[in-house]
């Protein structure tokens, strides 16, 4: 079921390749995924997402206007609708969002105030 939610965290940009990948997931998980076969770099988001969810890696990794980022202190929380996104000193973006679920993903949100910065 749809409903408001508040979404606040910090988004650390990152670099996405092969190495990052290997790194972060276990290698027989990644074989158990087809990894090795994949050869287009989009197909690594939906193999990211999945290794999150099934708990294989405890860091949320999203793309958002081509720029991969690691989701960080990420507190989702009914509430209602906002979205803000701060750029730290240190590089990373601070966000908080609050949206109806059903309507938009957290990061879409993200997506238009990032490029306002």
């Amino acid at each position: 079921m749809s409903n408001m939610e508040k979404n606040t965290g910090t988004l650390k940009p990152v670099n996405v390749d092969v190495k990052y990948i290997e790194n972060l997931c276990i290698e027989d998980w990644l074989t158990r995924h087809d990894y090795f076969s994949i050869d287009d770099p989009d197909d690594w988001r939906e193999l990211l997402q999945e290794a999150f969810w099934d708990d294989i890696i405890d860091i949320e990794v999203v793309e958002i206007n081509d720029q991969w980022y690691e989701v960080h202190n990420h507190v989702k929380t009914d509430n209602l609708d906002h979205q803000e996104v701060d750029k730290q000193e240190d590089g990373t973006f601070k966000f908080s969002t609050v949206h109806y679920n059903g309507g938009a993903h957290w990061t879409e949100l993200v997506e238009n105030e990032l490029k306002k910065i």
